[in-house]
């Protein structure tokens, strides 16, 4: 046995030369595909106690948004609906009063029902977004019933063309149309 030691030991040697090589650069890139894999999973744990830590914060808020809700009675709801409906009532007893007024300095002055009609008129569609309103009618000459009022207004640099139902000075109903579904 002894004459084959000396045979297998220089090929041992280089083997073991090429192999360590190849042992040491396996054994780097294992560790460095284990820190990276180690690195992505920290990376997703810090993420999730993140988004844990939001719910956590989000109990809290319903936590006391439940106590809030638990000192409120329905008593105390209706108490406050119950002001607000009670001032709404005085404003609307109050712009009633502001109408009338208007109305009476308005015949004091000798403005004319036409002038209202056409504030009625302007205000509505004023109202609805229209830059320009032209009215196409003398409203001194309408009567006390339901009257077609032809009215021209613009919108974005579009001009429409309709009309407005006037019934008891107010506008009742109003409708026009851009030209493009006029013409046919």
């Amino acid at each position: 046995m002894p004459d084959l030691v000396p045979l297998f030991v220089p090929r041992f040697a280089e083997i073991d030369l090429v192999t360590g090589g190849i042992l040491a650069a396996l054994t780097v890139g294992g560790l460095l595909i284990g820190f990276l894999l180690l690195y992505w999973r920290f990376a997703r744990i810090e993420n999730l106690l993140s988004r844990l830590q939001e719910i956590h914060t989000l109990s809290e808020e319903i936590r006391g948004l439940k106590q809030t809700m638990s000192e409120l009675s329905f008593r105390e709801i209706e108490h406050e609906l119950g002001g607000i409906r009670d001032l709404n009532e005085r404003l609307v007893r109050v712009m009633e009063a502001v109408y009338q007024e208007s109305a009476e300095l308005n015949a004091r002055f000798g403005r004319r029902r036409g002038g209202t009609i056409r504030d009625a008129i302007e205000r509505r569609f004023y109202n609805q977004g229209y830059t320009s309103v032209e009215v196409l009618a003398d409203l001194d000459d309408l009567d006390d019933e339901a009257a077609k009022v032809p009215v021209e207004v613009v919108r974005s640099g579009v001009t429409y063309k309709g009309y407005v139902v006037v019934r008891d000075g107010a506008v009742a109903e109003a409708s026009v149309k851009p030209p493009y579904e006029v013409f046919p």
